[in-house]
């Protein structure tokens, strides 16, 4: 199944029509067409199926002091990184920069007009990606009036015919929790179709019960379970002390998960390593 080809055709037609800016005085909305943005190279062809090295993490736009010094801890030895929040700023860009044979693919959910660097959900990798694609919300969080923006991949998997798709998610917020329903099924659509393995996590922005309800369902349609941690910081909502971050998977088995004590950001990072199961 093809993902993206161009940033607009099939499965996602939903998401492709071009969006009249949200009148904001800090961000601006770019079209859809113009939301990818990609850097680096890719220096290896597929995953080992034995071992898959994962970290998901909300980065809070590389603001905290010590981001450079924990993500180069934490993402140098990982086959797939699923970063919430990212930022093309000068202080993330330089540290993506360090990363040689990896490849970053950023999903724009909007632009800051002061400073012009874009946000989004990314995936980044040293193994090529098969497929790409980028799912927006219609629906925008109040006040700010941004989209949040999920991304998704296909990577090949050494020796197999099947390939792992990975989904990126950053949830909508401050909406109603039928907006945050839409967004899920948009991602379910992927899962459903899709026959290999798969890893869904991010930030869910799960703060109310009725959000945690409907991840966990569609996860039970899905037959994807929940990653459970040692060390377990995962950030939880302020409001209802619920989780927000999580990871969900099908078709793999956890060989390690853990969420490391790092202040680079105000959310803890969840790293993991998986093995295709048979």
């Amino acid at each position: 199944m093809k993902l993206i080809l161009a940033l607009s055709i099939g499965l996602f037609s939903f998401t492709s029509r071009a969006w009249a800016n949200p009148i904001s005085d800090k961000f601006e909305v770019p079209a859809f067409e113009n939301s990818h943005i990609q850097t680096g190279y890719t220096s290896e062809t597929s995953l080992d199926p034995a071992n898959i090295k994962v970290l998901v993490w909300n980065i809070y736009k590389a603001g905290k002091k010590s981001f450079a010094a924990d993500f180069k801890k934490l993402a140098s030895d990982r086959d797939v990184l699923m970063i919430q929040e990212a930022e093309t700023n000068q202080d993330m860009m330089s540290v993506l920069d360090q990363f040689s044979g990896f490849q970053f693919d950023l999903g724009v959910s909007f632009i800051t007009k002061k400073t012009g660097a874009a946000t989004g959900t990314m995936i980044g990798s040293p193994v090529e990606k098969s497929n790409f694609a980028i799912l927006r919300t219609k629906e925008l969080e109040p006040i700010v009036l941004t989209p949040k923006a999920v991304t998704a991949a296909t990577f090949p998997i050494k020796g197999m015919d099947t390939e792992l798709l990975v989904i990126n998610i950053h949830g909508l917020n401050m909406t109603e929790n039928t907006d945050f329903v839409k967004q899920l099924l948009s991602c379910e659509k992927l899962i459903a179709a899709h026959k290999g393995p798969v890893i869904f996590a991010g930030d869910f922005n799960t703060s109310d019960i009725d959000k945690l309800n409907a991840m966990m369902s569609l996860s039970f349609r899905q037959g994807m379970y929940t990653v459970g941690f040692k060390n377990d910081r995962r950030r939880k909502s302020t409001f209802s002390r619920l989780l927000i971050d999580h990871t969900f998977i099908r078709g793999l088995k956890v060989l390690d998960a853990d969420v490391p004590n790092v202040k680079g950001s105000d959310h803890k990072a969840m790293k993991m390593e998986f093995a295709v199961s048979e």
